[in-house]
């Protein structure tokens, strides 16, 4: 048999050795390789790990393709919230099936109860990995970025599907011969998605999500729509252009404070230098409204910053802008969103070389 002639998974610590399926040394926790997955999938080494699991660089044996393998921790695995969450990012990539989103191809569990999925290898980096090495990108290539993110999130809102977790590291950027920074959106592990009933896989008030992306609503853990991405993009764009997000706090909970009572100064107005234009404040602000339905759609939002007219300094790409904290509005009779702590639901990093999430 050909499992016969794969070497025993090993403890890379302390060198024991365990049969098929176990992912996780039972004396210090290490993962086991090199080890084979449902006799298919043979894992070859660590990519990344986060706080829901760790992806591996495999191999499917059938067919020689090199995959990514991603397993959710086994202390998570006895979990139900965890493994519904992480069944339901494999089942949610899967089912939108748009080019810029990272391709889920196998869901399953091994004899020891760990649960992985399977998705295609994305050799690229990650869209934060860039920001930290140039903090701002120039308008071109903003633009060419922002687009891709866009359009993969209307397909996924399309099939009522909303990421939730909008944020650089989970845009992947790859290297393609005639498609330079061609994006890849990944780890709807957060996300949000209608059954055909009407109902939702993930829990009523819930709080989830990254401090510096999350709308108003997902912060007070209120009803959360395609709306809430579109202001993750605002986020997100404010952040190319300038070289920082809107708001930032002295610590998660303060910038979570800021999305519900601050007043965004718009970009072109805290940093008059950058030329931006007055159509391009505008859309980012409305991008960024508390209110949900005073945001535009995520298509209009994307048409209307692809035609965005050109200030003078947006082509420039070696203006630097250091982080400076935005006036704090408070507005009257607002009160601290209603929770004490908030649980992460997956952490970076991802796998791809250069990539930073899992």
């Amino acid at each position: 048999m050909l499992d016969s002639l794969i070497t025993m998974p090993r403890c890379s610590r302390c060198q024991r050795e365990y049969g098929e399926g176990i992912i996780y040394c039972a004396l210090d926790g290490e993962a086991l390789l090199p080890m084979v997955l449902e006799g298919r999938y043979r894992l070859l080494a660590p990519l990344g790990e986060g706080g829901m699991g760790v992806v591996y660089l495999a191999e499917h044996m059938g067919l020689g393709k090199r995959v990514a393998v991603k397993v959710l921790r086994g202390e998570l695995s006895r979990e139900v919230t965890f493994r519904r969450r992480f069944e339901q990012e494999a089942i949610a990539a899967s089912q939108i099936g748009h080019e810029h989103i990272v391709d889920v191809t196998d869901l399953g569990r091994t004899h020891g109860g760990e649960y992985f999925y399977v998705m295609e290898l994305l050799e690229g980096q990650s869209l934060g990995a860039v920001l930290r090495r140039e903090r701002m990108l120039p308008l071109e290539r903003a633009v060419r970025i922002l687009a891709q993110v866009c359009r993969a999130l209307e397909a996924a809102h399309a099939r009522g599907i909303v990421h939730r977790d909008v944020k650089p590291q989970n845009v992947m950027l790859l290297s393609r011969a005639a498609q330079p920074d061609f994006v890849k959106v990944v780890d709807f592990g957060i996300s949000k998605v209608r059954k055909l009933e009407g109902g939702t896989l993930t829990e009523a008030g819930a709080i989830l999500g990254t401090a510096g992306y999350m709308a108003p609503e997902q912060v007070s853990g209120g009803a959360v729509d395609a709306k809430a991405d579109v202001y993750a993009m605002g986020v997100l764009t404010y952040e190319l252009l300038t070289g920082t997000t809107p708001f930032r706090g002295e610590n998660a909970f303060a910038t979570m404070l800021q999305h519900l009572e601050a007043t965004v100064e718009p970009p072109g107005q805290k940093f008059p230098e950058l030329g931006l234009p007055a159509a391009l404040d505008e859309l980012v602000s409305r991008a960024l409204d508390k209110a949900p339905h005073a945001r535009p759609s995520m298509a209009r939002f994307r048409e209307e910053w692809r035609h965005s007219p050109r200030g003078p300094g947006l082509a420039r790409s070696g203006r630097r802008c250091g982080p400076r904290m935005p006036p704090l509005r408070r507005r009257r009779g607002r009160h601290p969103p209603p929770f004490v702590t908030r649980r992460r639901a997956s952490a970076s990093p991802w796998h791809g070389r250069g990539g930073d999430g899992a």
